[in-house]
């Protein structure tokens, strides 16, 4: 019977590690994805000219890779007042970077 328990004990305490291991790679996960947001935010606001309208794009290389910001459409429901409910459509930035390379004529995202 002492074999089943300590066996069992093995396996709460492998248990509980992954766990732990779990809970902090999301947490790591959650700020990398904060930094990334506000880096994005940043370089966004800094490659836009003020009077950016929609459907406008600005673009600059950097080595082999080309950063374009764009703004796109983006809905949003009112919340308050007589708009309560209503879709309002506003335009937020958007960065796509391309990198130059065999299928640069296509244009392809990179990952």
């Amino acid at each position: 019977m002492s074999d089943l328990t300590s066996e069992g004990d093995r396996r709460v305490s492998i248990y509980l590690a992954a766990q732990e291991n779990l809970r902090r790679a999301k947490s790591t996960l959650g700020s990398a994805e904060c930094d990334a947001s506000n880096a994005e935010a940043s370089l966004a606001k800094w490659l836009m000219p003020s009077d950016m309208k929609p459907g406008e794009k600005i673009a600059v290389w950097r080595g082999d890779s080309l950063f374009q910001v764009e703004l796109v459409p983006r809905e949003a429901y009112a919340v308050g007042g007589d708009s309560d409910g209503k879709v309002v459509t506003d335009h937020v930035p958007k960065i796509t970077v391309r990198l130059r390379g065999k299928n640069f004529g296509r244009l392809q995202e990179k990952p």
